[in-house]
């Protein structure tokens, strides 16, 4: 509530009425509104994952895609390898019991924007 009295269409309230009890009261319009407003897109947001299902929202990513930063072109390359191996242990650590057939298919680094290179992942294949 502190975050929106602080906005600005709340505070210029103050110094557009004659008096204190019209700023009250137009704080209070303006805030019930805006109140109003964040209550409404949480219930058109949980509406519409009402609408759509848990398996339409579980099927946007089936790949299981992770992207994750290890460094930047700057870092040495052992640098980037350590920290390379180092997010993989946790990939490969974080791999659920119930999780069947391979777990990591193919991995790929680059810098931002820049082309992708493919890396081996047989040393992570369980």
């Amino acid at each position: 509530m502190f975050g929106t009295a602080g906005l600005p269409h709340i505070l210029m309230r103050f110094y557009t009425v004659p008096d204190a009890k019209a700023a009250r009261k137009s704080v209070f319009y303006a805030t019930g509104l805006i109140g109003f407003f964040y209550l409404l897109t949480f219930i058109l947001g949980f509406g519409a994952m009402v609408l759509v299902g848990p398996d339409a929202i579980k099927a946007v990513d089936k790949g299981g895609n992770i992207h994750a930063p290890i460094g930047k072109v700057s870092f040495a390359v052992d640098a980037l390898e350590t920290n390379f191996t180092a997010l993989m242990d946790q990939v490969v650590r974080a791999r659920p019991a119930a999780s069947k057939g391979v777990y990591i298919r193919n991995v790929a680094i680059s810098s931002t924007m820049g082309p992708g290179i493919t890396i081996d992942t047989t040393p992570y294949r369980a």
